[in-house]
């Protein structure tokens, strides 16, 4: 038990040293005319910050917007229902 609570401490004390060493190099090195977004992606549990220009986020969100319905679009057809929930 007190080998594994003194583990947990030195992988805290390792993750927290490599999370302020090299001062955040994933960071781009000027987001200045870009919007960034923070998601999560599936099967993780560690955010990831993603920055594009409003256009580029535009087209993101209209080519999700797209998958959305194209999914909805066959359920429907699966399922008989003519009309959205």
């Amino acid at each position: 038990m007190i080998r594994t609570w003194a583990l947990a401490g030195a992988l805290a004390a390792l993750t927290a040293g490599c999370a302020t060493a090299g001062g955040g190099a994933a960071e781009p090195a000027s987001t200045a005319g870009l919007e960034c977004r923070t998601s999560t992606p599936t099967g993780s549990t560690i955010p990831k910050r993603t920055c594009r220009s409003p256009e580029a986020w535009a087209a993101t969100d209209a080519e999700a917007s797209k998958g959305v319905e194209e999914i909805d679009r066959q359920l429907r057809s699966a399922t008989g229902t003519t009309q959205p929930n």
